[in-house]
């Protein structure tokens, strides 16, 4: 809603600019694509569509599972996600839409106030 606009862009900004990677809640995480990649496993179907994708295209993005494997998955730490976000959150390669029954210079004034204002310090939890 257009009312709730300036919490929703403060919402989003937040999550963006100040994430947090709880070590406990990323091994509850790993748990659970652990358990939905064993799972996948024991389904024929999804089985059989993997292993058509794999001999399509290989081990190139459409050959891969899309929740990874398991040793992957094991792998990832809380040091990783933060790099990842360092990497890829950045302005030139975000995009934000925004459309509704909003005011387009609204939206332009607090979008740049909030890039602009918007702090990383702290992506060190």
């Amino acid at each position: 809603m257009s009312s709730d606009f300036a919490t929703g862009l403060g919402l989003v900004a937040d999550v963006l600019l100040n994430p947090v990677f709880p070590a406990d809640e990323l091994e509850r995480e790993r748990e659970v694509q652990l358990a939905g990649i064993q799972s996948r496993r024991d389904d024929l179907l999804q089985s059989a569509s993997l292993a058509m994708r794999r001999g399509l295209f290989g081990a190139t993005t459409f050959g891969l599972d899309p929740s990874g494997s398991e040793t992957s998955v094991s792998k990832v730490s809380v040091a990783d996600l933060r790099s990842f976000h360092l990497r890829l959150t950045v302005p030139n390669n975000c995009v934000m839409a925004i459309f509704g029954d909003v005011k387009t210079a609204e939206v332009r004034e607090r979008s740049e106030k909030r890039s602009v204002n918007g702090s990383r310090s702290n992506r060190n939890r």
